[in-house]
């Protein structure tokens, strides 16, 4: 979608957005999943992170189509109840190969990290459950929350998670980065434990969606790498840095926390690190 004021969604009279509920990233994230599936019929649909609510469910099974949700929690933050059909996570899926014609990542792929999960084997997983010449669908936010990738707005980065071997078709859509006459939208994101903090804005860095659209490659083998799959490795390997870093200053911490007198500091330095 190049600018808001092309989307099917922009009330030209009034200059406004028609989706009325949510956050202008959130109206987006609705008008995408409408564009994408209310002429889907009949097909199986696997809805990566589902919690505890789904847009796209009720898009869906009204159209005879069946919805099955993946998330590895139980209840949510707020305590609500998850709707998953199955347990689990991006890179271990609980389908049989070839199994669905479409697979939805709703705002998912900038938490894989929180979860264990790297961009490769959650790739993997996603393609290994797609039938041949099904279909992927993703949305993200960028300079909001998750992964650095994102809050930073890599997007030369980020596109490269889709490995041109495995999917064809890649087709890249941005939501609201030009969203005049709208108004600019800064975001979110959680600073030193404390929510609905505005994120800092050095660059005048406005939040948007990125939509990306792909069809499953058939006659590949996903486990061997390739050329193509450096970029998304050295990625999870950069994580997997930051990750253990983390672990040793938190253990460090730990083990100045045992002298006698430090401990009040200890706790706030370790409350601050987990939250961060």
């Amino acid at each position: 979608m190049p600018a808001c004021n092309n989307c099917f969604k922009y009330d030209s009279k009034n200059k406004i957005c028609s989706v009325m509920e949510g956050s202008p990233i959130r109206k987006c994230i609705i008008a995408s999943l409408e564009k994408h599936l209310s002429s889907i019929k009949n097909k199986i649909i696997c809805e990566i992170g589902c919690g505890a609510w789904s847009y796209a469910k009720n898009i869906v099974e009204p159209n005879n189509c069946t919805w099955l949700g993946i998330d590895p929690l139980e209840y949510d933050s707020k305590g609500r109840k998850i709707i998953r059909t199955h347990k689990g996570t991006a890179n271990s899926i609980p389908l049989p190969n070839n199994h669905v014609d479409i697979v939805l990542a709703n705002q998912s792929l900038e938490h894989w990290h929180e979860y264990k999960t790297t961009f490769r084997s959650g790739f993997l997983e996603m393609y290994r459950i797609l039938k041949p010449g099904g279909t992927l669908i993703m949305n993200f936010p960028i300079h909001l929350h998750g992964h650095p990738v994102f809050i930073k707005g890599e997007t030369e980065k980020i596109k490269k998670l889709w490995n041109p071997k495995l999917w064809e078709n890649i087709k890249y859509e941005e939501w609201r980065k030009e969203y005049y006459p709208l108004e600019k939208y800064q975001g979110w994101k959680l600073i030193s434990g404390i929510k609905n903090k505005m994120i800092p804005d050095p660059d005048n860095a406005t939040t948007w969606l990125m939509d990306v659209t792909a069809t499953k490659s058939a006659n590949v083998n996903p486990s061997l790498p390739t050329i193509n799959d450096l970029p998304i490795l050295m990625l999870d390997f950069i994580q997997k840095i930051q990750l253990s870093l983390r672990t040793i200053v938190i253990s460090s911490i730990h083990l100045i926390g045992k002298i006698p007198g430090i401990k009040p500091f200890y706790k706030l330095l370790k409350n601050l690190l987990q939250k961060n």
